[in-house]
């Protein structure tokens, strides 16, 4: 089954060429256009296995239609899939991401798609496979799954950050931000005794949580050794492995330096942290913004330089 995209558009004619074609007569494009939010909603959960990407032209459109069907989206489907889209929108590009949009184009037009761009990260089946790995972390640890919800959304600002400083190529910005998703993937195999310690870990529990970052990485290495060309899959081993690495090599598993980490897990490390940091854990209670902030700027040697001063430069955009 080719991957589709829905398009959501009130704006009457505005996509009526090859690519917009009407609903009954989707079966020949990989473009479905709703005409409200209401017809849309009924597609996605009729249908939301079938759509790689949501793209939202907020033309005649109101905040809070925009905002309620975004969340509708990341509530009730998936927080990493589909992909959401938007254009034509007002609204600042941070307010977007934090309520979970993935992607802003501000010039879009039906005969210019790309839809290879767009949708095809992954194919159906691959694409079940990430949604049933969702699942079972929502199921097994509802405040795993929270952190990684939290975590992406973060990821999403700072990468796109990135992106802006040139920092990073627009292919890394979307793997980085898929991939920060599943970067504890490995707590899933650490005992909940530990995980969920209402104190301090001791020396040797420590030990055994730090495994968490080999765990995660080796369920995308077999895959990986299958497609060792394919970024997506680089990304998702990288981060999952390295997001616990810091600059000044005393980090974990392998004490890399520097250029030595991967990018994406260098952005994703400060995600992780800032979260970590402003959410309550069960052996002490969050910290406030300013404290995190203070904390990360103080902790010299963790962060690359470059992508933490981004980070604090911006700070406001993550409070």
């Amino acid at each position: 089954m080719n991957s589709r995209v829905l398009l959501v558009s009130t704006v009457q004619n505005q996509y009526s060429d090859r690519h917009a074609i009407s609903l009954h007569e989707r079966r020949n494009s990989n473009i479905d256009i709703a005409e409200d939010i209401g017809m849309a909603i009924r597609l996605l959960l009729r249908n939301s296995i079938y759509y790689e990407s949501i793209v939202i032209d907020c033309t005649n459109l109101s905040f809070e239609d925009v905002s309620d069907f975004i969340r509708m989206i990341r509530e009730r489907l998936s927080p990493v899939h589909p992909k959401i889209i938007v254009t034509k929108s007002d609204l600042p590009l941070e307010k977007l991401i934090l309520l979970g949009v993935d992607e802003v184009v501000k010039d879009f037009n039906a005969a210019s798609i790309d839809l290879q761009s767009y949708a095809r990260f992954f194919d159906i089946p691959a694409l079940a496979f990430i949604e049933f790995l969702v699942d079972v972390i929502k199921t097994k640890d509802p405040s795993l799954f929270d952190h990684l919800k939290r975590v992406k959304i973060l990821t999403t600002l700072l990468a796109r950050l990135c992106y802006e400083n040139n920092l990073i190529d627009h292919e890394t910005f979307k793997n980085t931000v898929l991939a920060s998703f599943f970067h504890d993937l490995g707590k899933m195999f650490v005992p909940e005794s530990i995980l969920h310690k209402p104190s301090r870990l001791t020396q040797e529990e420590f030990q055994i949580m730090m495994q968490h970052t080999i765990l995660g990485a080796n369920l995308f290495e077999k895959t990986l050794r299958a497609n060792p060309k394919n970024n997506l899959l680089i990304t998702l081993f990288q981060v999952s492995k390295y997001h616990h690495e810091r600059f000044d090599g005393t980090g974990y598993p392998c004490g890399l330096t520097g250029d030595h980490i991967p990018v994406s897990a260098k952005i994703v490390a400060i995600a992780d942290v800032f979260e970590a940091l402003t959410s309550n854990r069960p052996y002490r209670d969050a910290l406030t913004f300013q404290q995190a902030i203070q904390l990360i700027r103080e902790d010299k040697g963790h962060f690359d330089p470059t992508i933490v001063e981004i980070f604090l430069s911006n700070a406001a955009l993550f409070e």
